[in-house]
Formats: C-alpha cells, structure tokens, sequence
C-alpha cells in the first residue's frame, strides 16, 4: 500500500493529467483483500444489528430509525441519533477554528488517512448499503465503496490545489505618492 505522501502526490497527479488512477481497489477479491476480510466485514455489519449506532456527536435530542432490509425483510433494530441542527454546526464552528490552524498539507494527509480509515470498513459498509439501501453487495462494494473513495480523494486534492496555490506569506510593495507602502501578508 502507498503512503498517505504516494497516495496524495498520485492523486494529484492523475487530476492534473486527468488520466484514470484509483487509489481503492474495486473488487472484494480476497487475493487482494486477505481471505478473511469478507468475512470480518460480514460479521462487524452482523454486530451492528439490534443496537444503536451511536455517535460521538453533541446535540443528541433523541433516536430515529426502522429501517427494515430489502434483502431479508426484517428489521434491522439500528437506531440512529436525531440531533439539534444549530447545536451540531455550533460545535462544527468551534472545531473548524482549530483546524484552521493546521497546515495545509498536513490536513491533506489527514484526510488521506481518514478514506484510509473508511476503506479498511468496505467489506462491512458494503452489507450495510446492500441492507440499507438495497444495492447489491458488489454495487455497495465498488459504488458506495471503491468510487465514492476515489471521489473523496479528487475532492481532498482539489481543496489541497487550492490551499496551497496561494503562498502562505507574501512581502506586498505598494507606490503611495513618494514613498512605498510595504506590508507582509499572511494567508490561512
């Protein structure tokens, strides 16, 4: 596997050539994934069932949820929280002021690490969409999975390309009448 600097600089590469290259693979093949893998993810998904998904989240109000499966035809039992839009984006706001303190190409590893982090779920996302919204299991694989990880990835290297467009600081000299304004910028 590449390293979050391969992955993000082969990314970068492939949307500034526009050529095709996928970070994910997009079959569950078990040569690629290990042959316990499909059954790990079958079994996280099955631990799921008849409980709360629960989120780390503030603003919980209550839980929602009834979901019955296409496939089976019987209740899942997994609830999920309802929360309060306006406490929710509240602490989204708080976190986001901390966030901004972080370099941009850091943040860019992060996020590579974080559609590591979902890729290392696709065999268990993957009954989860079949049982949810009623794709097959290689549809919820490859759709839901692999390509909507590729997309996440243009999405993280094209805001990447636009944090570091712009210099993070800048010596600016102005002409004003007989003397010359100079200011040095810093961009975040």
């Amino acid at each position: 596997m590449l390293s979050h600097s391969e992955t993000l600089q082969r990314a970068t590469d492939a949307c500034r050539t526009r050529q095709h290259w996928s970070a994910f693979a997009e079959t569950p093949s078990s040569k690629l994934h290990g042959e316990q893998a499909p059954i790990d993810g079958q079994q996280a998904f099955e631990r799921q069932l008849g409980k709360p998904f629960e989120l780390d989240q503030p603003g919980e109000t209550g839980r929602l949820g009834k979901e019955i499966s296409p496939y089976t035809q019987q209740a899942l039992g997994i609830d999920y929280p309802a929360v309060d839009v306006e406490v929710l984006c509240q602490a989204a706001l708080k976190a986001m002021r901390q966030w901004q303190t972080v370099d941009p190409n850091k943040r860019a590893l992060i996020g590579v690490e974080m559609l590591r982090a979902l890729e290392a779920q696709l065999f268990e996302n993957s009954h989860a969409t079949m049982h949810t919204a009623g794709q097959s299991f290689m549809m919820g694989f490859v759709g839901s999975g692999a390509n909507s990880l590729d997309r996440g990835l243009e999405a993280l290297v094209y805001g990447h390309k636009a944090m570091t467009d712009l210099p993070a600081t800048a010596l600016w000299h102005k002409p004003f009448g007989a003397h010359t304004v100079a200011l040095e910028k810093r961009y975040h």
